[in-house]
């Protein structure tokens, strides 16, 4: 089953669009990234299947993470994306990146 990543999420009382940003693997040092005052989450264009996955699903955990002030490492943020990627393969669940654009 695919699931559309979207163009909006809302966390909390915050919207972020979602953008691809191309080689910020290149410009930036990251696969992707969250800017919290412009409101978007920006995924490095280049990358590709998982590796595109897990680093979105990091951003999103890392605004859960400022918002609800958890004061977890970053280093968890990884641990934490990896493993809620593995958990939607196993549901059969993959992400569907086809309505989110350039920046």
């Amino acid at each position: 089953m695919n699931i559309k990543v979207p163009k909006k999420i809302k966390i909390c009382a915050h919207t972020y669009d979602t953008k691809f940003i191309l080689n910020l693997i290149l410009d930036d040092r990251t696969d992707a990234m969250v800017h919290h005052r412009l409101g978007y989450i920006g995924v490095d264009s280049t990358r590709t299947g998982t590796m595109r996955d897990e680093a979105y699903l990091h951003e999103v955990f890392e605004i859960i993470n400022r918002l609800w002030n958890c004061q977890l490492e970053h280093d968890n943020m990884d641990r934490l994306a990896e493993g809620f990627l593995v958990f939607l393969q196993e549901l059969g669940i993959t992400l569907d990146w086809s309505e989110i654009e350039d920046a």
